[in-house]
């Protein structure tokens, strides 16, 4: 319409944060393993926190996880093969033994849990 004669943001420049990532040590997760709560829930959120840790998924994978989506791999092992929501692109994901420890503990199937 006009009203400006230039662009009242041609100089403005938009701040870039650096976000900082904090990761769990070796130590802090071994620790986290060894913790028990009393309450099951809570016990349910550190075992799908900790199968996150050792399989990089987020929770809206591992929320979808089924036993169709565990197969037998090229080398042998066990993958998850999915396709990422985020992404939408297909993930081939190893399953180490501390995942699959809670995978046994839970009858192949995760529990799914809301906030």
């Amino acid at each position: 319409m006009d009203y400006f004669q230039k662009d009242p943001f041609h100089l403005y420049k938009n701040k870039k944060y650096k976000t900082v990532i904090v990761y769990l040590t070796d130590e802090e997760l071994k620790q986290l393993e060894k913790n028990t709560f009393s309450q099951p829930r809570f016990q349910q959120v550190k075992n799908l926190f900790i199968f996150c840790c050792y399989t990089g998924l987020a929770y809206a994978e591992i929320s979808s996880l089924t036993t169709k989506n565990i197969e037998i791999g090229f080398d042998g092992n066990e993958w998850i093969q999915m396709i990422r929501k985020k992404t939408n692109r297909k993930i081939a994901v190893p399953v180490l033994p501390k995942a699959k420890q809670i995978l046994e503990k839970y009858n192949n199937e995760l529990p799914r849990i809301s906030n």
